[in-house]
């Protein structure tokens, strides 16, 4: 029983981890991305 809930703990942590990776990394991509239509609009 205990293992049963460590087990869980464990495997939905890294779903939470994974969640904000994807997360942060599509940040950092519309980040990007406006950093470089800025950048176009100055040339």
């Amino acid at each position: 029983m205990i293992l049963k809930e460590i087990n869980f703990c464990f495997i939905f942590g890294q779903i939470n981890k994974s969640l904000d990776l994807q997360g942060s990394a599509r940040s950092i991509d519309e980040v990007s991305t406006k950093l470089s239509t800025e950048n176009l609009d100055d040339l």
